[in-house]
């Protein structure tokens, strides 16, 4: 019984199609067959088969309980390589009214340069678009002078705010499309940004919101089901895939995703990281995600929240080849906002 739950282990292994899984795959099942037909047991041992130790021939006892533990072992193994990355487990939420939760992600996967006083922590808001709406709040639309996320939010009435997107040198038009009802910042769309958060639905054919994957959907078929439109760059497709190479440039990083339960998901982190090693996170980790969306990266980026007595004012700072410290301790005006609206 017990050689047959080693076995439909191992396969489930074999499932795995990156390097490290086979690499996994290929270790734990030769340490099997020295543990299948051992009648020898050194009472001082005990298999740690992804320790390092893979050098050293362990001999197992041959009985119900010895079994147990390697199934267990390599299960605790299974758990720490998905992809070729650490699963991320360190994420803590905390309601804020229905609808509306705030959580910490602590990644296994430190910052190359995290921010001393707040260390690699990935803060989120996660909002039920059944009783929260979003809004594209413009400067080009509303006028005035021009505002932090914190401003935008206490003028607005709204709880919450992040970056709408990257803008141009004129300070207001968005990098990407972005349309908010009749008002029209920039009709233009971007080649390479494959991604645009579509909101406030004309009914309920589809949902409050969703991130149209411009590679894998026609954008012009959903676009009369919605008013509000900014493109961005894409993070995560439609398939759940890792869409950015890997660098060496490093920044603090805004993101908008989508998670499979339809939640909208206001990510922030502001010790700085490679979007791709960003992007390996937050799918190792339990958010859930579907698919996101870069908004902005650097001192630019920022999450503000207001909700109960909990008061969320965070910005980036550190940016390769622009800012690379720390020393950054206020948010930034930024032209364009994503705001969070109580129905």
């Amino acid at each position: 019984m017990m050689v047959g739950l080693h076995k439909r282990l191992l396969l489930g292994i074999a499932g795995l199609t990156t390097l490290s899984g086979l690499l996994l795959y290929s270790e734990i099942k030769e340490n099997f067959k020295k543990t299948e037909n051992l009648e020898i047991v050194k009472e001082d041992t005990a298999p740690n088969y992804l320790m390092g130790d893979t050098d050293k021939e362990y001999e197992i006892e041959d009985t119900l309980e010895k079994r147990k533990e390697f199934i267990q072992n390599a299960k605790k193994s299974l758990e720490k390589v998905v992809n070729n990355e650490i699963i991320e487990k360190n994420l803590v939420w905390e309601a804020l009214g229905l609808g509306l939760d705030y959580g910490k992600l602590s990644p296994n996967l430190k910052s190359k340069n995290e921010d001393p006083n707040i260390g690699s922590l990935i803060q989120i808001v996660k909002i039920n678009p059944s009783k929260y709406s979003l809004e594209l709040l413009m400067k080009s639309e509303k006028g005035g002078n021009y505002r932090t996320a914190e401003q935008w939010t206490k003028e607005f009435n709204l709880v919450g705010a992040i970056n709408a997107g990257m803008f141009r040198a004129d300070y207001k038009t968005s990098c990407g499309y972005a349309i908010n009802g009749n008002h029209v910042n920039n009709s233009k769309f971007t080649p390479d940004y494959n991604s645009v958060l579509a909101f406030n639905a004309v009914d309920s054919s589809v949902p409050p919101v969703q991130i149209i994957d411009l590679k894998h959907q026609n954008f012009d078929l959903i676009k009369p089901k919605y008013k509000s439109f900014v493109q961005n760059l894409r993070m995560i497709d439609l398939n759940g895939k890792n869409t950015w190479y890997q660098s060496d440039k490093i920044w603090s990083i805004a993101s908008i995703g989508i998670d499979k339960q339809n939640n909208v998901l206001f990510m922030f982190s502001r010790s700085p990281y490679s979007v791709h090693d960003f992007i390996n996170i937050l799918k190792n980790s339990p958010l859930d995600i579907k698919n996101a969306m870069y908004c902005e990266g650097g001192p630019e980026a920022t999450l503000y929240l207001s909700k109960n007595g909990k008061i969320i004012n965070e910005f980036g700072s550190y940016e390769t080849g622009f800012n690379q410290n720390h020393d950054n301790n206020q948010s930034w005006n930024i032209p364009n906002v994503v705001g969070i609206k109580e129905k």
